[in-house]
């Protein structure tokens, strides 16, 4: 498994998570996507830190979420 850091948001929160070290190749190992939905599904939110910066990441990371739909505003 590529190697993701999960901390809690903060020490005072009960909810919230940030994560670190996704990369396009961690995206790619099934046990990775699924430990983000699991941190997503116990802590109700994620900050991704150091994500690279492009639509294309942006893309393969809501993926991990389930298959993308279209926006009802076609121009947005």
């Amino acid at each position: 498994m590529s190697q993701i850091e999960i901390r809690q948001l903060r020490n005072d929160l009960p909810f919230g998570a940030r994560i670190s070290g996704v990369t396009r190749a961690a995206l790619g190992d099934e046990a990775v996507r699924s430990e983000i939905v699991r941190v997503f599904e116990d802590r109700g939110m994620i900050v991704f830190e150091g994500v690279e910066p492009s639509g294309e990441m942006q893309v393969l990371l809501s993926e991990v979420f389930g298959p993308l739909k279209e926006h009802p505003v076609k121009t947005v």
